[in-house]
């Protein structure tokens, strides 16, 4: 069965809008790890620290396995660059899929990443129920002798 553009365009803007508030509570969590990181390498309790963002995505919510994985360091980015969450819009980039959707509503980070670096089309796309971001911090403890 063949959605029309109205119920296509309603279910990327609800993923989207979805995608943006969960940037911003990922964005606010990390900016509070990095201060906390950046106290313990000024004191020499670690050597460097780096983070790692990994979204995945899940066709329902009694999935176990997700059906794509991602891993994309975009939003990071934006901690070291912004003092608050900026959305950037990534509208002009947006291809691949949506070359022919027309739809171009301002976008975040994540929703580009998914849509123009990972290989699921449209259709895989609007059958995402739950996505998780998820954010692993890596303390470095080096010794040189």
């Amino acid at each position: 069965m063949k959605l029309k553009l109205s119920e296509v365009e309603t279910k990327l803007n609800y993923l989207n809008d979805t995608l943006i508030k969960e940037e911003e509570r990922v964005f606010n969590c990390v900016k509070k790890i990095k201060d906390f990181a950046d106290q313990l390498l000024e004191r020499g309790e670690i050597s460097d620290y780096y983070f790692d963002l990994e979204v995945q995505g899940f066709k329902s919510p009694e999935d176990e396995d997700s059906f794509f994985k991602s891993k994309t360091n975009m939003l990071l980015a934006q901690i070291n660059q912004y003092k608050n969450y900026t959305l950037e819009d990534y509208t002009e980039s947006l291809f691949l899929p949506f070359k022919d959707l027309k739809w171009n509503q301002p976008h975040c980070i994540t929703f580009h990443d998914l849509c123009c670096h990972t290989d699921l089309q449209i259709e895989e796309i609007l059958k995402i129920s739950e996505i998780w971001l998820e954010v692993n911090v890596t303390y470095q403890f080096i010794t040189k002798h």
